[in-house]
């Protein structure tokens, strides 16, 4: 939410704090849900989970925070008036 006030304030265009504000919270739930679960799916795998989740849970975090990012930014497009 901070980031999307900061963001609103800055460009003075709210609708794109709002874009933004809203892709950050997506993408810190996300990346919270992905970070807890590989290593339980590594665990009951029966790998070490210390090992794998590092790079594993960077490289999905990733994709999967611009890929929200790209999608709501995609989805709300046509509020901005630019």
């Amino acid at each position: 939410l901070l980031v999307g006030l900061i963001s609103s304030l800055w460009i003075n265009n709210h609708k794109l704090g709002m874009i933004v504000g809203i892709a950050l919270f997506f993408s810190i739930v996300i990346a919270g849900l992905i970070g807890s679960l590989i290593p339980y799916i590594m665990d009951k795998m029966g790998k070490d989970p210390t090992l794998a989740t590092g790079v594993l849970a960077l490289t999905i975090t990733d994709i999967v925070g611009i890929s929200i990012y790209l999608s709501v930014a995609t989805y709300f497009i046509h509020y901005l008036n630019l």
